[in-house]
């Protein structure tokens, strides 16, 4: 299906979506893609959408996108981990922002306090 702001029909029945795709204008006007996967279609019991006859079903994907960063501290060295998920807790496989180096956003900056408040590591991450 390709969608947009308006609803799209479909016949009622139950469905899954395994895989869908948002795009949107960053505000350097490029199109930044959004591509999710909901893994359990493959491998265990995915969620499923009934769609009954004559009535319309909010679907709640895409934007906005949560991340989450885990850090786990062995000896000096500490471990960043994201989670990136939708609206509907699917997790992002990918977010591809098109353009050079030079027109994405700035690196992420990460500080991670102890349980007093204290910085205790800074970093400036990559992409890539």
């Amino acid at each position: 299906l390709k969608g947009g702001k308006e609803p799209v029909s479909v016949p009622a029945d139950e469905y899954v979506v395994a895989q869908y795709q948002e795009q949107v204008q960053t505000g350097r006007g490029q199109t930044a893609t959004l591509t999710c996967g909901q893994r359990s279609a493959w491998s265990g019991k995915p969620a499923e959408v009934t769609v009954k006859a004559g009535e319309l079903t909010d679907l709640a994907i895409g934007s906005p996108l949560i991340a989450q960063v885990n850090v786990k501290k062995s000896g000096g060295t500490y471990v960043l981990s994201l989670k990136t998920t939708d609206a509907s807790g699917v997790s992002v496989d990918s977010l591809v922002i098109p353009g050079k180096p030079a027109d994405r956003p700035a690196p992420p900056k990460v500080k991670i306090v102890d349980a007093a408040g204290k910085t205790v590591y800074k970093t400036t991450l990559e992409y890539g």
